[in-house]
């Protein structure tokens, strides 16, 4: 039920509801906040190994939220800016590229996982 709901939801509803906001912000300021989110790492860290302070639920709770919200925002501004960026006839391409580097990811990022088990 969890991905039924979040998928029926997150490409359509979303990518309909961000094209006023992603007006406001470029596929560079979007790429810079993708590379900006490699400070999670560090700081999912340090709820693990750090002081007794963030080894809590709160600190936790906040970066696993803010960790969901940036990556639903910069996913779907991304997935509309980029077919935007390039000419017409370019644009179902660049959509479909977006979608294979979309599946590498997930893909990828699920097998990374598996570190912070071993």
């Amino acid at each position: 039920m969890i991905y039924i709901v979040t998928l029926s939801i997150f490409p359509g509803f979303i990518a309909e509801d961000l094209v006023q906001v992603t007006k406001r912000l470029s596929i560079k300021k979007a790429t810079w906040g993708c590379i900006l989110r490699l400070v999670f790492y560090p700081l999912f860290a340090a709820c693990l190994n750090g002081p007794k302070w963030l080894k809590t639920e709160v600190p936790v709770a906040i970066l696993t939220s803010m960790l969901g919200v940036t990556n639903g925002y910069l996913t779907s501004v991304l997935m509309i800016l980029a077919p935007m960026a390039v000419s017409v006839s370019e644009a179902e391409l660049s959509a479909i590229a977006m979608v294979v580097f979309l599946g590498i990811g997930l893909v990828g990022g699920s097998v990374i996982g598996w570190f912070w088990i071993i």
